[in-house]
């Protein structure tokens, strides 16, 4: 995962998916489909995605970059209750 500035100076992160042969077709077209789902999705807790796209080879794409904690980092030092 990447930062970098879009045409017209907006903020995204990159998300490059390096290893593409270990993907099957239909998980290819599965993903695609998915990232063209949250392109038409709009809500506060949502992250919106832009683009997709081959890059150098490998399967890429761009989405809103938001400032923050990595949620995995996040999960693994917290505690849920059963409420939660």
């Amino acid at each position: 995962l990447a930062r970098a500035l879009q045409d017209g100076g907006r903020e995204v992160a990159l998300k490059v998916l390096e290893n593409p042969e270990a993907f099957d077709e239909q998980t290819l077209r599965r993903f695609r489909a998915e990232v063209g789902v949250l392109k038409s999705l709009r809500h506060p807790n949502l992250i919106e995605a832009y683009d997709f796209f081959d890059y150098n080879g490998c399967l890429a794409f761009t989405m809103e970059h938001v400032e923050g904690n990595d949620l995995g980092v996040v999960l693994a030092n917290r505690v849920f209750s059963h409420e939660e």
